[in-house]
């Protein structure tokens, strides 16, 4: 799993970069000022506040996905 940026800027996390997964790849609407690739760690599963293995059936993953980048990427972003 892994906190990417689009070609639109936008903070993503999935599990390529290159070719957004069909299995699970969620973008935010979150912009950063340059390129993160960054793989999801133990630390980042806590923040979110849910595993991995449950993301894909939770109906507010995004959400709870872009809270946690505001957190963990915070010096990354742009402003809002």
């Amino acid at each position: 799993m892994l906190w990417y940026t689009n070609d639109k800027g936008n903070l993503c996390i999935g599990m390529d970069s290159e070719t957004p997964s069909n299995i699970f790849d969620v973008e935010t609407p979150l912009q950063t000022k340059s390129k993160v690739e960054h793989p999801v760690t133990l630390e980042h599963v806590v923040t979110i506040g849910s595993y991995p293995e449950d993301w894909k059936y939770d109906s507010h993953i995004k959400e709870k996905l872009t809270a946690a980048a505001r957190l963990l990427f915070e010096e990354d972003l742009k402003e809002c």
